[in-house]
């Protein structure tokens, strides 16, 4: 074989594999792309900040809501802290949720952004009628969560 038939078979090897297709974890493909990135990138650079700084303040939320129902569940009297303890259970349940969608990239996601961001006032609202420090703290982050969301949903 001749060095130009050498370097043509390359070539036509290399062109193959660049458009090639690569199977998703989810069972879709996505195309392979040489493609440079263009200055719509810097947009959506600005857009997944917003969105790794949404999940970290669910996340945070999440945990938060949980700590504080472990701390109410212990105490002696629970009674007078039914609707609180419903609403921190609603508070971590949906900001998991909505973490999650918002890491898939759900078409849902944006929707679920904003009732978050309605059930964490709620939440935190409840848990600031109670002068403990744990309801406090936990009533200040998820107000902090509603408002991250609503700033997200803004800003998206």
């Amino acid at each position: 074989m001749t060095d130009d038939n050498q370097r043509a078979e390359h070539r036509a090897e290399h062109t193959h594999n660049s458009s090639m297709q690569h199977p998703l974890s989810d069972g879709g493909v996505m195309a392979h792309s040489t493609a440079q990135p263009s200055q719509s990138f810097s947009i959506q650079d600005g857009a997944a900040h917003h969105s790794d700084r949404l999940l970290k303040t669910l996340h945070e939320c999440e945990h938060m809501c949980h700590r504080t129902i472990t701390v109410l569940l212990e105490a002696t009297d629970t009674s007078m802290r039914f609707r609180q303890i419903q609403l921190l259970r609603e508070c971590a349940k949906t900001c998991k949720d909505t973490a999650q969608s918002l890491s898939a990239n759900s078409p849902f996601a944006r929707k679920k952004v904003k009732l978050c961001a309605k059930v964490c006032e709620s939440c935190g609202n409840e848990c600031l009628h109670f002068h403990d420090s744990h309801s406090q703290r936990c009533g200040h982050m998820c107000l902090k969560c509603a408002h991250e969301c609503r700033k997200f949903v803004g800003a998206a």
